[in-house]
């Protein structure tokens, strides 16, 4: 779950509710720097779901019906988020 406090975006796992506060003020840029963090991030019929790398190492990471962010990207599309930036 993306969501801001403060102003800035943290992100909290759906795996085992860890929580990574990213300092961003963006959507997109939380979602980059948790990216490179190794977060995954994938949108399930509109909602975002978020992986730690532990749970994704774990596997805990459930499939389907989810579409990577990953595909989204390089696909080119450009999916809506649910808060403003």
């Amino acid at each position: 779950m993306f969501r801001q406090v403060e102003g800035k975006y943290e992100i909290e796992c759906d795996g085992c509710g860890k929580v990574n506060y990213t300092g961003q003020r963006s959507f997109h840029q939380a979602r980059n720097v948790s990216s490179v963090e190794n977060w995954e991030h994938r949108q399930l019929r509109g909602t975002w779901i978020n992986y730690c790398p532990n749970c994704v190492e774990n596997e805990r990471v459930v499939a389907v019906g989810e579409t990577s962010d990953r595909n989204h990207q390089e696909n080119g599309r450009h999916d809506p988020h649910p808060l403003g930036d």
